[in-house]
């Protein structure tokens, strides 16, 4: 494996995910020069590290160890439900990895529920909150 693809893939994925260096660095546990030096592809990734790195920008270790030169592009089409990031090899489009799609949509799914029910909540207590200040009001107007 060219270790110059696996540091430029990781390096792509990373700007896509928006990450910084110094971010990654800090979650790996090193130095940002060391995760420099892996990035730029100068130094080898081990596979244990190509793992975590893998975990961390929601891939394979797989994918970042195959030997295909690869431009990670964004999808924007909208009418074929395939929205996301894909890996452009050899001319041919692939959805890659397809686990991430699950993961980033299982935790999207469970924002907008979690979102929803606050929602819920604070509409209610909005209502209980208007509902004591017309009482309120009604009590007041009352006194005079």
């Amino acid at each position: 494996m060219n270790n110059y693809r696996k540091a430029k893939k990781i390096e792509k994925l990373r700007h896509l995910r928006e990450k910084p260096q110094k971010w990654m660095a800090q979650e790996l546990g090193i130095a940002q020069s060391t995760y420099s030096e892996w990035e730029s592809g100068d130094v080898e990734i081990n596979e244990e590290r190509t793992e975590q790195i893998a975990k961390l920008l929601l891939t394979t270790s797989d994918w970042l160890n195959s030997p295909d030169d690869v431009e990670v592009v964004m999808n924007n089409n909208h009418g074929n439900g395939n929205n996301g990031y894909v890996v452009v090899q050899n001319q041919q489009q692939h959805l890659v990895p397809q686990e991430m799609f699950k993961q980033i949509t299982d935790q999207l799914a469970q924002v907008i529920k979690d979102q929803s029910e606050l929602l819920k909540e604070t509409q209610k207590d909005r209502s209980r909150m208007m509902d004591l200040l017309d009482y309120w009001a009604k009590q007041e107007k009352g006194k005079k």
